[in-house]
């Protein structure tokens, strides 16, 4: 896991502004929700790694007291959990599409031979 962690801590964060969001917020839609959505399924698990990085940084004598352990692992387990999030989100997404390209094959089809009768 610390590879993982170590590997998302050397990407770039996407900077974002409070003016940002306060004019991605005014109008949301399903558009604005699902691009706010992808931006954090990227950029949660790379925020979540530069913190747990910072905090592995600490010297030594502060790195063994028993609340930074705590907070560390904090951090390393809410990462964990956003990766499963790419492959799970991805797979789901692929299910809905195949079920409404079936949905849709299933309808036409009803409707051709409803009409043919």
């Amino acid at each position: 896991m610390d590879d993982m962690i170590h590997r998302y801590a050397n990407l770039k964060q996407t900077p974002v502004s409070v003016k940002n969001m306060i004019v991605f917020g005014k109008d949301a839609n399903m558009n604005t929700l699902l691009r706010s959505h992808a931006f954090l399924r990227c950029e949660l698990p790379i925020r979540l790694a530069h913190i747990a990085k910072e905090i592995t940084a600490l010297p030594e004598e502060l790195l063994e007291v028993e609340p930074v352990q705590k907070v560390l692992n904090w951090y390393r387990l809410s990462f964990s959990g956003t990766l499963p999030l790419f492959t799970f989100s991805i797979y789901l997404f692929i299910i809905i599409l195949l079920f409404l390209y079936l949905f849709v094959l299933y309808l036409f089809i009803y409707v051709y031979l409803f009409w043919q009768r």
